[in-house]
């Protein structure tokens, strides 16, 4: 078993546990306390406020709706066991590029003078997929411009006149007490800026 294969079988196993505990604990909250939360306070407004307007008081209707169709949807245990498979797929995928990612590729770690074509490419599908039935607000937000600007700005902030900012497949900017950490549990790469950014980091 190469080292890149025992992080991915090792290192994110449990970074993927660690990452299912902390969503599931969040997401129960928000279901079970924020977003009911929510709904008393439209059903206060629309019992007690009589001078809402029809067309404020149909908005409020429609994010209640909205809100317990939400709940509805959390309490389906067929559409929360697809939702977390799908979250564990995407927590793997985050960890394989971060920690089992030795050149940093299709990261803004990679080293270059500007972003590589082949992360350019990542970027404009997954603006394209980000877009999908988004709203107008969100549509603009994840535009191909945008989200490219965004992510050169990084790559300028990350490397500023250096081709190369990693050291053995780490930032070199990463405490060493954290490199050392994560290399005991089995990372082989550090493609991350700041431990703030990465609650399951150290």
């Amino acid at each position: 078993m190469t080292s890149i294969s025992k992080c991915e079988d090792t290192f994110c196993k449990k970074y993927v546990e660690k990452s299912n505990k902390m969503a599931k604990k969040w997401v129960e909250e928000l279901y079970q306390k924020d977003i009911p939360k929510l709904i008393e306070k439209i059903d206060k407004q629309l019992d007690t406020k009589t001078d809402l307007g029809d067309e404020k008081r149909s908005e409020l209707k429609k994010e209640k709706k909205m809100h317990e169709k939400s709940i509805r949807h959390w309490k389906n245990k067929t559409l929360r066991k697809k939702k977390d498979k799908k979250m564990g797929r995407m927590m793997f995928a985050v960890c394989k590029e971060r920690y089992c990612n030795p050149e940093c590729k299709h990261t803004s770690f990679e080293t270059g003078k500007e972003l590589s074509e082949s992360y350019r490419k990542t970027i404009r599908k997954l603006s394209q997929t980000l877009r999908k039935g988004k709203k107008n607000k969100s549509v603009r937000m994840f535009s191909k411009k945008n989200m490219m600007k965004d992510f050169e700005e990084s790559f300028r902030d990350i490397h500023g006149n250096r081709e190369n900012v990693l050291r053995d497949g780490f930032y070199e900017e990463l405490p060493p007490k954290k490199v050392a950490y994560l290399r005991k549990r089995g990372a082989v790469s550090g493609c991350i800026k700041d431990v703030k950014m990465d609650p399951n980091f150290g």
